[in-house]
């Protein structure tokens, strides 16, 4: 009897320490979309304006994004780009929202498209950069919608 008791707690203690050895599960679930854009007020740049996104993430713990790029792509054409260098904290199953600087590499496709629509659709192409267990990781996120272009017009002339 002794020994099976001591062999229950010797399982029991290896199943313990075992589990709090395990690798936690890559960062998952985290979908990024356009909100909107304003004319950068601030920039001296004329193809500069800012883009807002919103960052929702289904994990049940924080994520800790380290940088973010995005390009943007209207009426399937490439319309342009936004790298952000600030970190984002994302809470536990939660939504924020992050204003970045976005450059419009082809006024052209905005011009054209602001002379049929004002909300045409768009495919957002984001690459989350983030350090999980001292290594350096990415995860790309691809969404799609439909986007007011006010504030992007500035940006086109």
């Amino acid at each position: 009897m002794k020994s099976v008791s001591l062999l229950l707690f010797s399982l029991l203690s290896a199943g313990l320490l075992l589990t709090g050895c395990t690798t936690p599960p890559r960062v998952s679930g985290v979908t990024v979309t356009l909100v909107g854009f304003r004319p950068d007020e601030t920039s001296t740049v004329p193809t500069h304006a800012i883009m807002t996104l919103k960052f929702t993430s289904e994990n049940v713990n924080a994520v800790g994004i380290t940088s973010t790029t995005h390009e943007l792509y209207l009426g399937k054409r490439y319309a342009g780009k936004a790298e952000n260098l600030s970190p984002v904290g994302l809470p536990p199953m939660g939504t924020i929202t992050q204003d970045v600087t976005f450059n419009l590499e082809e006024p052209g496709v905005v011009r054209q498209i602001l002379s049929v629509t004002n909300e045409p659709p768009y495919r957002l192409e984001t690459t989350l950069f983030y350090t999980e267990d001292d290594s350096k990781r990415r995860l790309k996120v691809t969404s799609e919608g439909k986007v007011a272009l006010i504030g992007l017009e500035q940006a086109a002339r």
